[in-house]
């Protein structure tokens, strides 16, 4: 069975400003569930076929470095999906303990919060 990382922006629900928060959406054994980042933006600001911030958003100083940030993170997820799907763990994990795993290490993003 495969287990899929995207990085997508949560419109469902806005937060008290408007802003939508960026999340990965995990899905495994055809359950998903969300890993927060820690971090919001506007719809406006969401690039949604590339998964990433548009160039024009302007609260923060390095877009790059804030959307290279959340690459890295999702790769670091991936990395870990892939060893435990390596060891045969995988398929044996609930989705809550999948979740457990791809968040051991929390997401930095206090240099790039307004």
């Amino acid at each position: 069975m495969r287990t899929y990382l995207t990085l997508l922006l949560d419109n469902r629900r806005a937060k008290k400003d408007g802003s939508y928060p960026i999340i990965f959406r995990l899905t495994h054994l055809r359950k998903t569930t969300s890993i927060a980042t820690g971090f919001s933006i506007s719809e406006i600001f969401w690039d949604h076929q590339k998964g990433s911030i548009k160039r024009n958003y302007t609260r923060t100083e390095s877009i790059a470095g804030l959307n290279t940030l959340l690459l890295k993170e999702e790769a670091r997820a991936n990395d870990i999906l892939n060893k435990l799907s390596g060891q045969g763990k995988l398929n044996y994990l609930s989705i809550v303990e999948v979740k457990i795993w791809c968040k051991l290490c929390p997401f930095n993003f206090v240099n790039y919060l307004p």
